[in-house]
């Protein structure tokens, strides 16, 4: 599906699941990348826009994503040109003549790295939370989960008390984008995902752990919980058969989440990259003390 074409040859067309492997080896280069691509890929139909690449002469040259992730809130990743391209405007073409029309007056939250905040600002962006990804070995912590706390397999746990839970820290309620994603990100092979419930069987903890394309890496996220010890029980499970000496795990955290600082100071881990939330046409509130891991700085960053 071609959305638009100039006439110096460049054309912007629908994102298909073997450019996903490009544009996840270009992301690759700056830190390790999942099939997070290719789940969001997986969730929406065909015919959906929202997921761009930028091609001239027969070569994929760019990319962006733009999509929805509940009413009236999108996320936009993925934005990049292929250094030997740079220059050219096609960056600027597939996110401001293509994509921007896509997102229209709704709400677009991104991750951008430091060093774009001015740009970004001048485009009509405002700034919202800083957003740190850290990485470590799986480190082993001798801490007594709390009284009555249960960890289960969520494919052990009502599926729909699982997205309720998931109402209450996500960006928006009852998002069937959301529901069709976590389906399919539960299912992620060589990962697991975990629920954290109450003495009442209330789900009170959410975690999920999947591996990298290449390397000894694992990304968690979402990592969601009532609190500190919740939140460290459920990591603590879900990294408990990797090898602290070879492994690597990698989350990234909501900087003003006092929490989820702490989580990490108590897990040895390191920041890696800096990055900065930034809103445009609004600010949908996202920020939430639940949220110890965000889901995907890739794909879906809540």
């Amino acid at each position: 599906m071609i959305y638009q074409e100039w006439e110096d040859g460049f054309v912007v067309r629908r994102m298909r699941a073997d450019d996903a492997k490009i544009v996840q080896r270009w992301y690759g280069a700056l830190n390790p990348t999942a099939c997070d691509l290719d789940i969001a890929l997986a969730c929406y139909p065909a015919e959906e826009k929202g997921f761009y690449i930028g091609e001239y002469q027969g070569e994929i040259v760019a990319s962006a994503i733009r999509i929805p992730v509940c009413e009236g809130v999108y996320y936009g990743s993925y934005y990049y040109v292929e250094e030997k391209w740079r220059g050219k405007g096609f960056g600027r073409r597939l996110r401001d003549e293509v994509a921007a029309a896509h997102v229209g007056n709704n709400v677009l939250c991104i991750d951008a790295h430091d060093d774009l905040e001015t740009m970004n600002q001048r485009k009509g962006y405002t700034n919202g939370f800083k957003v740190v990804l850290y990485k470590g070995a799986p480190k082993r912590l001798l801490r007594e989960p709390p009284a009555g706390l249960m960890i289960n397999q969520v494919s052990d746990v009502d599926f729909n008390k699982v997205i309720e839970y998931d109402n209450e820290c996500f960006v928006g309620p009852n998002s069937p984008y959301r529901r069709a994603f976590l389906e399919r990100w539960f299912a992620i092979p060589g990962g697991k995902s975990l629920t954290a419930l109450d003495k009442n069987g209330q789900v009170i903890g959410l975690g999920c752990r999947r591996p990298a394309l290449e390397g000894p890496h694992h990304l968690i996220g979402p990592l969601y919980a009532k609190d500190l010890d919740t939140a460290h029980t459920l990591i603590q499970i879900l990294t408990a058969d990797l090898d602290v000496d070879k492994d690597t795990i990698w989350l990234s955290i909501c900087e003003p989440n006092e929490d989820a600082k702490q989580m990490v100071k108590d897990l040895q881990l390191q920041d890696d990259i800096h990055m900065l939330r930034m809103h445009l046409n609004g600010d949908p509130k996202e920020f939430k003390k639940q949220v110890f891991a965000l889901t995907s700085i890739d794909v879906c960053g809540f």
